[in-house]
Order: C-alpha cells, then structure tokens, then sequence
C-alpha cells in the first residue's frame, strides 16, 4: 500500500512562488505519440506531476518556477517542443489554499 515517503517542501522557501496548471492536447491519441510525449515530459525538471486525464486535454502538469517572467521560456523552450503537442493551456495559481499528503480515508 505505501508507494514511499516524502517531505512536503515549502516552494516558495526554495524560490520557486509559481505554480501553473497545463493542459496539454495531443496531435492523436495512439499509442506511440502518449508514450513518446511520457517519455519527454519526465526528462523536464521543472514539470512536478503528470497526470493522463479524461475531458478535453489528455494530460494535466504542474509545474513550479521561480517567477512569472521564467515561465515564457518554459512553454517556448519546453512545453511547446515536446513530441505530439497540439495546444497547451496554461493556468495560473493565485495561491494555494492547502496541500495534503496521502492518508487512507476511513
């Protein structure tokens, strides 16, 4: 049941105040595309958490940076470059209202 243990750390005491959600589109949906784009999305450092979804984006990331002005480099010089992308929609936290580590409900 337990996958692991981690700390939760406080971004912005590590310098990074922004969080963005994107949802990320596809070209198609085959096999090869999901896999090639899995592949590269893990190697970005900035991305935190991907997750495939259902709706209207294939794939939802969150992604922690420094400042507002260094996410333009990240969308041009990551996000877009990445295999299969059709559209990227990029959203903005005001701020957090509370993170949760995993429990077990009862």
């Amino acid at each position: 049941m337990i996958e692991g243990y981690a700390a939760i750390l406080s971004e912005t005491a590590l310098g990074r105040s922004a969080t963005v959600f994107v949802a990320v589109t596809l070209e198609n949906q085959k096999q090869e595309t999901m896999a090639a784009f899995e592949r590269a999305v893990a190697k970005c450092r900035e991305v935190q958490d991907c997750h495939l979804m259902t709706g209207e984006s294939d794939y939802l990331l969150r992604i922690v940076i420094a400042d507002d002005d260094r996410y333009e480099r990240v969308h041009q010089d990551t996000l877009s470059r990445l295999p299969g992308v059709r559209r990227l929609v990029s959203n903005f936290t005001i701020r957090t209202v509370f993170r949760r580590a995993a429990s077990i409900a009862h």
